[in-house]
């Protein structure tokens, strides 16, 4: 039967199915009587309208008959997206960094400076 258990007496049967299969499995690989593929049928989308082409911007002359256009302009740089976006949330999570503030000047230093100008000389309301 088909489900009985297998003995070694049975290998030898096996071997015969298993070769009459190769071979079977063989000559359909050898006969290519498939049809040739059709190719799939391409989808119909709808019809794509095209925005209509710009017209370009009218010639100016300026008075003295010299014509302007945008390469004349000056060029400004512009980041990349990918170096604006460069350090990730977190670097926008942190705090501007503190700009560096003059110490504080002693009191008797600061009221020595008020009496000169940034020369050394007296203010003017001190000359005579």
């Amino acid at each position: 039967g088909q489900y009985s258990a297998w003995t070694p007496s049975d290998a030898a049967e096996a071997q015969k199915q298993k070769q009459a299969m190769l071979a079977q499995m063989e000559s359909d690989f050898d006969s290519d009587d498939d049809a040739p593929p059709t190719p799939a049928p391409t989808r119909h989308r709808g019809h794509k309208r095209s925005a209509p082409k710009p017209t370009p911007a009218p010639v100016m002359k300026d008075a003295d008959g010299v014509v302007y256009d945008d390469d004349d302009l000056p060029k400004h740089p512009h980041k990349s997206i990918a170096a604006e976006l460069q350090g990730g949330w977190r670097s926008l999570m942190k705090p501007a960094a503190h700009k560096a503030t003059k110490p504080r000047l002693d009191p008797d230093i600061a009221i020595m400076q008020s009496l000169y100008s940034d020369d050394g000389a007296l203010p003017s309301q001190y000359t005579a």
